[in-house]
């Protein structure tokens, strides 16, 4: 784990004892000078906060020097947030996706700090597609069709027209986007069945290995021919491709929907 140290200037209203001698405090055990930099600006001196986690917010109090049951009053909530690069990024998608937060991290075998100089790399490794689900859907689209994998993007943006089916689009959802490693998009309609690798563009392409298949279902015959109005009626549906889709419906007379589809 990195140690990471953040300095940052304060602005306080100290009207009656300005220049009085004051200390930063980040908690109990997180204590560190304070320098009056003019009239009502102050410096925390050499700040050096610790977190195992991918972030953490301390909260940031002034105190007299001394006399640590002593707080300027502030009208506004003050709190440093401390990140850690090296947590919670296992891929260079999620690394570089972090800069969305504020967070300056570079990948290089592994995700790390990099310096305020230090220019962002415009690239990541291809996208890597280890699973789609399912692998099946009308012609007609509108499955919702879910990609696993890494470097499936550091944002939505990304990839919002970069996901296909052959030449056929599939449109990413913003809210079941997962940066770097899911992405369900809508697939859209197809001319004809036909049966192809589904391909992720973020500035590289990746594809993957298994393939996705538009079929038309087809119903051969269904059993009993007849009902009772009330319904309740158990229908058995024979054909082909009945399976696809990421949502099965069936409905009676294109109007009455059936209840319970086992």
């Amino acid at each position: 784990m990195e140690p990471l140290t953040h300095t940052q200037m304060f602005i306080a209203e100290w009207m009656d004892d300005q220049g009085a001698a004051l200390e930063c405090s980040f908690g109990q055990e997180e204590i560190f000078e304070a320098v009056w930099v003019n009239e009502s600006a102050v410096c925390c001196n050499q700040v050096v906060l610790h977190t195992t986690q991918k972030s953490q917010v301390f909260p940031l109090s002034l105190q007299l020097k001394g006399r640590p049951a002593r707080f300027l009053d502030s009208p506004d909530h003050m709190a440093v947030e401390v990140y850690n690069c090296a947590m919670g990024s296992p891929d260079c998608s999620q690394c570089l996706g972090r800069e969305d937060l504020g967070h300056l991290c570079l990948w290089s075998d592994g995700c790390r700090l990099r310096g305020t100089l230090q220019p962002l790399p415009d690239t990541c490794p291809a996208p890597e597609i280890r699973a789609i689900e399912p692998l099946s859907g009308p012609l007609d689209g509108g499955t919702l069709l879910t990609i696993r994998g890494r470097n499936l993007g550091r944002r939505l943006s990304d990839v919002v027209r970069g996901v296909w089916i052959g030449s056929v689009a599939c449109e990413p959802l913003a809210d079941r986007y997962t940066v770097s490693e899911e992405i369900v998009c809508a697939t859209g309609p197809a001319p004809g069945a036909f049966s192809d690798v589904v391909t992720v563009n973020a500035s590289k392409e990746g594809r993957s290995r298994e393939r996705f298949s538009y079929v038309l279902p087809l119903v051969h015959s269904l059993e009993p021919a007849v009902g009772p109005k009330a319904g309740g009626t158990r229908i058995t549906i024979h054909g082909s491709d009945l399976h696809v889709g990421s949502e099965l419906q069936v409905l009676v007379n294109d109007t009455e929907p059936c209840m319970e589809l086992v």
